[in-house]
Formats: C-alpha cells, structure tokens, sequence
C-alpha cells in the first residue's frame, strides 16, 4: 500500500543521502563535479529551518498556557470557584436562557398571523429580545461610546466581527441587515424564517455570481435609507488567539 511505499522510499532515500555524505567525508575522494551533496547541505538546512520556524507558520500554533492555580494558597479558591461556577452560575445563566428563548417563541409565534408590518415589528421585538437574553445570560457588560450617526444614504457600517456573539451584541440594540454565507439545516431555516424580518442579505461564497449580485444588492441597499442599517465584516481570522490573518481584501 501507499504507507509502505512512503516508508520504503524514505528509507532508501536517507540510506542515499547517508552514503552520499560518507563518501564525499572521506579524505580520498575524488571529485567529478563542480559542486557536492555537503556544498548544499547548508543551504538545504537553512531552508528547512525557515520553513519550519517561520513567523507566519507560528501564527497557526497555539501559546502554551501558563498554570497559576496549582500553588498552596489558590487552590482552595480556585475548586471553590468551580463549585459556584458551575453549580451556581451555570444552572442560573441556563434559566435565564430558557425563559428568554420562551419569550422569544411566544411573541414570535403571536406575531405570525398578524399583517406583514406589524408582523415585522413583532418579529424584531422577539430577535431583540432574545439577543438580550443571550447576553443576561453572559453576564455581559455592555459599553456604548458616543451616538450611533442617523440613517444617510450611502452609509455602511464597518464592525470587527470574531465570532456570532458579535451579531448577537448588535442585535440586542436595533434592528441590522446582515450579510453572510447562505447555510442549510438548523442555521438556514433562522436565516430565512427568524430573521426574514431585516432584509439581510446571504450568498454563496463558492458562486462568483452570488458576490457580485450581493455587492450590487449591498449598493442598492445603502442607499435606501428605510432599511435597516447594514454592517459589513471584513474578512479575517484570529488563528491562535494572538495573531490576526487578513484572509483577502473585501468583506468577501
């Protein structure tokens, strides 16, 4: 099979290698070329060594954590910490949830019969609602510096974005447009059911087509100033918690 291919070649080839190397070692060698094996090794391990030690290699490998708790004095309080954690803490959040995500279902559902403007209203009260859950249960502290800038034609929000908690911080406020990959199951059916209420905007990241309609869309968007506000998230990604990736230019 392929496994004992690969391990046969290797073999052979370090075997080759070893050879080379011993016989261009010995004092009696003649050479027939203008350059040997051992003029090159050099550069070959230094080319190896920068592939492997590289800078951008090392933002794919996580920081070794450091351990703080295990001392005489910090682990009675760090087990403590524990017990009020998950024991507490946890069991609370998950009720604070639960009881969001029933608000959520009954106003949505109360929603659903009633005519499309005030089923859209409705409909947003219940996503903000449950966005503010979300952070309740989190015990998330938010922040806001200075005034969000009124609805103007041509305007486009540009927001760091790192995970889903970031929509669910934006939601919790006003209603945004959003824009994103298209996605099936559980995710597509919020996508086009829950959230049909905010004239997102969802595409195929595969289909060439797709992003150039969505930059259209996003165009005519912005300059409907009764539509919600759209954020735009450019592309990147944080590898390992301390190195940022920009992937390519565009929020595509």
């Amino acid at each position: 099979d392929m496994d004992t291919f690969m391990e046969r070649f290797s073999y052979s080839y370090a075997q080759e290698i070893d050879s080379q190397v011993r016989t261009e070692g010995d004092d009696g060698y003649q050479r027939t070329t203008t350059f040997g094996f051992l003029d090159i090794a050099p550069f070959i391990r230094n080319g190896m060594e920068a592939i492997v030690q590289d800078s951008f290699t090392q933002c794919f490998v996580s920081k070794p954590r450091e351990s703080w708790t295990f001392n005489f004095y910090l682990v009675p309080l760090y087990y403590v910490g524990v017990l009020i954690r998950y024991f507490i803490l946890f069991p609370a959040r998950c009720c604070i949830l639960f009881v969001g995500m029933l608000m959520f279902a009954a106003v949505f559902l109360a929603g659903a019969p009633m005519p499309p403007r005030l089923r859209s209203s409705m409909h947003e009260l219940a996503i903000r609602m449950l966005a503010n859950a979300f952070l309740m249960s989190w015990c998330a502290v938010v922040r806001e510096h200075g005034a969000p800038p009124p609805r103007e034609k041509g305007q486009i929000f540009v927001a760091n974005h790192t995970s889903v908690i970031d929509v669910v911080l934006l939601l919790q406020r006003q209603k945004f447009s959003l824009t994103g990959q298209q996605h099936g199951g559980l995710i597509g059916f919020f996508q086009e059911y829950v959230l049909s209420c905010m004239d997102n905007l969802w595409f195929d990241r595969l289909e060439s087509r797709d992003r150039h309609m969505v930059a259209k869309k996003i165009k005519e968007h912005c300059e409907d100033v009764s539509k919600p506000p759209l954020p735009v998230f450019p592309e990147g990604q944080v590898l390992n918690k301390h190195s940022f990736f920009m992937i390519k230019r565009g929020p595509f």
